[in-house]
């Protein structure tokens, strides 16, 4: 299985947070100990403000590192999925992936986004294909079950498996999926390589600004990251 990066932030997100336990630890520990030495409420509170200030950041940090990298997992999972097969059943991927239909839905948004496959979501057969297969026909020159002469095409995105109008019988599946998969290798680099790089330079983080950001206002820091890890964000700027 391929491991992708789709979320750039969780490892920055992390090793920001693991630094700052280290760094906050032993600073953490004196406003501990100089909290439990308070002898008014009114420097406990502000002992105590001061003792959540320090300490409370690396663990929020580290927590939202956490949820994009479980985030990225699934992610993989699902993405390793739609390349098993030319059209994944929904409940195929929940069981495998324990993703509901949103996270379908987002999941499909994000790895269009980052150039990875372009994939579409059908809610009335509850199945999830690569959308380039509305458009794709294909001819069948020789009907695999009798060997009649067929010379027909027929759309790789269809409800049933096609069958024989010579001898009435539907073609096996097995061949209809080899049809479908040949299709899809067949397409697979089309337009692909240059839509990965019109992406490539989309939502660079700075890291100064990130770092910056950090030490003055740890939550607009945060946001930064996020917004600028959004394959969205180039487009956005182009609108303006």
């Amino acid at each position: 299985m391929r491991e992708r990066n789709f979320y750039k932030i969780d490892e920055i997100l992390l090793f920001v947070g693991w630094s700052l336990v280290v760094l906050l630890t032993p600073i953490g520990l004196v406003l501990f100990f100089d909290l439990t030495g308070a002898d008014s409420i009114s420097k406990f509170i502000s002992r105590l403000f001061l003792f959540l200030f320090v300490s409370l950041p690396p663990f929020v940090i580290i927590g939202i590192g956490r949820h994009f990298r479980k985030k990225d997992k699934k992610l993989n999972q699902f993405a390793n999925l739609l390349e098993t097969a030319p059209e994944i059943d929904v409940y195929d991927i929940l069981k495998t992936t324990g993703m509901g239909i949103p996270e379908i839905q987002s999941g499909i948004k994000r790895i269009e986004e980052l150039g990875v496959g372009f994939y579409e979501l059908d809610l009335e057969q509850n199945k999830v294909y690569d959308k380039r297969l509305k458009s794709q026909y294909i001819l069948v020159e020789q009907c695999p079950n009798c060997g009649a002469t067929l010379g027909k095409k027929f759309l790789l995105i269809l409800d049933t498996v096609p069958t024989c109008e010579y001898c009435k019988v539907p073609f096996q599946m097995d061949y209809w999926n080899q049809l479908k998969q040949e299709s899809i290798e067949s397409i697979a680099k089309n337009n692909l390589e240059k839509y990965r790089i019109e992406m490539s330079d989309n939502g660079q983080i700075n890291l100064q600004v990130f770092f910056l950001l950090l030490f003055t206002f740890w939550p607009l820091a945060i946001f930064y990251l996020i917004y600028r890890d959004n394959p969205m964000f180039k487009s956005l700027n182009k609108l303006k």
